[in-house]
């Protein structure tokens, strides 16, 4: 970490999970410290990707696991690369692409999330009356629920070569959290060392 560095924070899922594996520290906001080319990809991803399995014994096995990713400045220069690359965008497109993932990032902590469950009924959410409540925790235990959760119900090549987790019976959401608690307070703050996708 470099004089000037935003704080460090380590994204993982929580409350949905059954253990912690050890995961990579990230920083946040962080630009990246080269251009990325698309063969970057796939390790930036799994920089920033955490994946946990739960398990409820009643069930006698894995009930649900999840990939989320989330999408910061650093990554989504790692996407914007890769995305380009298959798409053979033009400079214009390029640069129009990242103006949109830059404006998203101001407005949200945004996610990809990917999940499959031994009981589809449990994948679910996206729907109001769902089981889950998806939450977004700093280490003071501040908290945030999702603000969007959007469901693709149709995923394409593409959504699988940019997520190369997202197999045969795997959801793929979207999920946008607001930046600031309902106070007006910020979420992430200079002294935050920790995030938690709950």
């Amino acid at each position: 970490m470099l004089p000037g560095d935003p704080p460090l924070l380590v994204t993982s899922l929580g409350a949905l999970t059954s253990c912690i594996t050890p995961n990579p520290v990230v920083a946040l906001h962080s630009s990246p410290r080269r251009p990325y080319a698309a063969a970057d990809y796939r390790t930036v991803l799994a920089r920033w990707t955490r994946h946990q399995a739960i398990t409820v014994l009643r069930e006698l096995g894995t009930t649900l696991r999840v990939y989320a990713t989330l999408r910061a400045p650093d990554f989504d220069a790692a996407y914007l690369a890769r995305w380009s690359a298959i798409f053979h965008l033009a400079a214009s497109e390029r640069q129009q692409l990242a103006q949109e993932l830059a404006a998203q990032h101001a407005q949200s902590y945004s996610f990809f999330v990917v999940a499959a469950a031994h009981d589809r009924d449990w994948n679910d959410f996206d729907r109001p009356r769902s089981q889950w409540r998806l939450a977004l925790l700093n280490d003071r235990g501040d908290q945030v629920r999702a603000g969007r959760i959007v469901r693709e119900r149709r995923t394409s090549t593409a959504d699988r070569a940019m997520l190369p987790h997202l197999g045969t019976f795997y959801e793929l959401y979207r999920v946008e959290f607001p930046r600031t608690l309902p106070d007006g307070r910020a979420l992430v703050r200079a002294e935050t060392r920790a995030l938690l996708l709950s």
